[in-house]
């Protein structure tokens, strides 16, 4: 069951989040990760490249439909809290690192061969259009993005 705004707020639990690396994190109602993965059509066909974990609820979601999820994340004082939330996903790689500095069309050809690449992301703000540019440099490796944008 979906819900938005007002009653999404009043009947969802929320996930406490904690602001790092400039970006700008609250909190986000439980229902969003499993409507962003669902949403965005990913399936064992898939190869999930997942934008900024966080504390991995997004990341949990894709790691239970996607064929391989491979995670980019910026902050490393978040090793400790993904070791307890995805680390026991076996189709899940996390790659250290600032996104924006990544060869985004060799590292999806590396890590998901012949999966279908999707792109799935609780972006901030200030990282959208750099990563939108380069998703959309379409090539036979690019992936196909979804994600919600922060305000």
């Amino acid at each position: 069951m979906r819900y938005s705004g007002d009653e999404a707020d009043a009947r969802c639990p929320r996930l406490p989040l904690f602001q790092g690396q400039g970006a700008e994190l609250s909190s986000l109602p439980l229902w969003c990760p499993q409507s962003i993965a669902e949403q965005a059509g990913v399936d064992e066909t898939a190869g999930g490249l997942g934008i900024g974990p966080g504390i991995g609820p997004l990341t949990q979601q894709l790691c239970l439909r996607a064929g391989k999820v491979c995670a980019v994340e910026v902050d490393e004082r978040l090793k400790p809290i993904l070791d307890v939330t995805v680390g026991n996903f076996s189709n899940l790689e996390i790659l250290w690192g600032d996104v924006l500095k990544q060869d985004i069309p060799a590292l999806v050809k590396e890590k998901f061969g012949t999966l279908r690449p999707m792109a799935c992301a609780n972006l901030p703000y200030y990282i959208t259009s750099p990563f939108s540019r380069r998703c959309w440099k379409r090539s036979a490796s690019s992936p196909s993005p979804s994600w919600c944008r922060r305000k």
